[in-house]
């Protein structure tokens, strides 16, 4: 039995099994160890009565990562890890590096470690790779394809509908997870791509199939026409890496199947290149080094709809009353949104002003010029008494810098 091309029946433990590969709705195939009884073995093969001595066995399944020195039985244990379909060899890889100059842009010596670290050291967390473009002929799925040729069944390319699915068993052992047309409208999504980029096991679940804990490292590189709204990242997040790529300047005919006939060197010029960053996270990278204006924006779209409309109406009546402060009482603000499409309670008026800007009212009741929205959409002031909180437009400029840009 050769290495890279292991027999169809197995014996774990004390059960049969068969190797089958279902067909996904992608076009890509899930390689699936199912069971399968020895009655049915000796029916197929009713010349064989040796089959069920042949059979290899082994004691249990395990994930095991390695491209430099893969084994399928490790340590007495099926490998469901798959050799790559390439091996390293001399030569020019120069259509790759282009294509990848073309993709990371200025950031190319860093997607370069990216892609080192992937084939040399596969289990290492990365960020979430996002490339985003609303324009066409970019090479972002091209990307992709490169990836998928390089890992083989080791990679899976799935929509956002498969992600959001409860049976995800077929993300189980997968080096590369790449998701097109990405699209993820709630919080939730995105909290789900974030915990498993930094999650060492997950659950995974096959119809049919009680839910298994597995080892997980895979890595999410996600595609997307929606340049700022394809997910919800919330300020202070430092797990994604969003590129906006361009389209190309002029067709390049075939170019995937050359840089296929290039994969074999690529892995060679990859070995033979130094790192030109350190380990300095968990994910390896440091976040001012893969923090991008294409991220920014992405924040910046996403930060609370409400917060935003409120900072829009302090800046609005600080210019027309030439004030460089403002003060309010968390009952002035309903008034003030009274005609905007983010009404709000005042309970999330509050947690708005208190846990997330973190104001602190005065101490004292005192007098303060408050303002009102009149039935025409004109601000009025007036004087009132109250424990009122202070916002100045210096600090409008210190945390919300991209909304004044």
């Amino acid at each position: 039995m050769s290495e890279d091309k292991p027999n169809k029946y197995l014996r774990i433990g004390y059960s049969y099994k068969k190797i089958v590969e279902r067909p996904l709705m992608s076009g890509d195939k899930l390689t699936v160890i199912q069971d399968w009884r020895k009655e049915a073995i000796k029916d197929d093969h009713p010349d064989n009565k040796n089959i069920l001595q042949e059979i290899p066995k082994y004691d249990g399944t395990i994930v095991h990562p390695n491209h430099l020195s893969y084994k399928r039985e490790v340590g007495g244990f099926y490998n469901l890890y798959e050799p790559l379909p390439y091996k390293p060899e001399k030569g020019s890889c120069e259509t790759i590096l282009m294509f990848l100059n073309h993709i990371f842009q200025e950031q190319i010596e860093l997607g370069l470690d990216y892609l080192k670290l992937l084939y040399e050291k596969p289990t290492q967390m990365q960020p979430v790779l996002c490339l985003i473009s609303q324009l066409r002929k970019t090479g972002k799925t091209t990307f992709l394809d490169l990836l998928k040729a390089m890992y083989g069944r080791n990679m899976t390319i799935n929509s956002t509908q498969d992600l959001q699915s409860r049976f995800n068993s077929d993300l189980a052992g997968k080096i590369v997870i790449g998701v097109e047309e990405v699209l993820f409208e709630k919080l939730e999504d995105t909290e789900r791509i974030k915990h498993l980029s930094t999650s060492r096991s997950f659950k995974a679940e096959a119809k049919g199939k009680d839910r298994e804990e597995v080892n997980f490292f895979a890595k999410f590189i996600l595609l997307s026409n929606h340049e700022e709204t394809f997910l919800k990242i919330q300020p202070g997040e430092d797990r994604f890496w969003v590129i906006k790529v361009k389209p190309f300047e002029k067709e390049i005919v075939n170019l995937l199947d050359q840089m296929i006939k290039e994969i074999p060197q690529f892995f060679n010029y990859l070995l033979s290149r130094d790192y030109s960053t350190e380990n300095k996270t968990r994910m390896w990278f440091e976040f001012k080094d893969i923090e991008t204006e294409a991220l920014k924006k992405v924040i910046s779209y996403n930060k609370n709809k409400l917060e935003i409309e409120l900072i829009n109406i302090f800046l609005t009546i600080m210019e027309n009353f030439e004030e460089d402060n403002l003060d309010f009482q968390i009952n002035d603000l309903v008034n003030l949104l009274s005609k905007s499409t983010h009404r709000a309670d005042l309970t999330k008026i509050r947690k708005i002003v208190k846990e997330k800007w973190k104001l602190k009212p005065a101490k004292n009741t005192l007098t303060y010029k408050k303002y009102a929205l009149l039935s025409d959409g004109s601000f009025t002031e007036m004087s009132e008494k109250g424990r009122y909180f202070s916002i100045s437009k210096e600090w409008i400029n210190e945390n919300f810098d991209e909304l004044m840009s």
